[in-house]
């Protein structure tokens, strides 16, 4: 595959790195946050933020296919009267409970793929913050 998408990635490279994503979210330690980027536009990203095992909460940030996120199942942010977000997150939100976060990883690529036409997983950056002794990023395929 071409450098950052210039080719798009197949379902079966795809359905691998949502089976990757769904195993590093059931790893991750409390309050550990995973950050999924587009290589070519780090405005766009998926991050999660993990609750141990009590679940996780997961964030797209908003841009040109709020639509299409919105229809993936991701809740969009709530405005105030003057259209600025309530709580201060821009950002489309989902939660699961431990044993659900295979849905997050769904939502994320779906996002990630459909959404904003990202070619494949290759095309992503990822970085752990506030890394607690969970999985590496190296799990998902990115540089350690």
């Amino acid at each position: 595959m071409s450098e950052y998408g210039n080719e798009t990635a197949d379902a079966d490279t795809w359905r691998a790195f949502e089976h990757r994503l769904t195993r590093f979210l059931t790893g991750m330690l409390d309050g550990e946050v995973l950050i999924l980027s587009d290589v070519t536009d780090q405005s766009r990203y998926v991050q999660f933020l993990s609750f141990g095992n009590q679940g996780a909460h997961a964030e797209v940030s908003p841009g040109s296919a709020d639509e299409a996120v919105e229809r993936l199942g991701w809740q969009p942010p709530r405005l105030n009267w003057r259209g600025k977000p309530v709580g201060g997150s821009p950002n489309f939100a989902a939660d699961a409970l431990a044993h659900e976060v295979h849905r997050l990883s769904a939502m994320a690529v779906g996002a990630l793929r459909d959404a904003w036409r990202i070619a494949g997983p290759d095309a992503l950056t990822g970085e752990k913050v506030n890394d607690a002794g969970g999985p590496s990023v190296a799990d998902l395929g990115f540089p350690a």
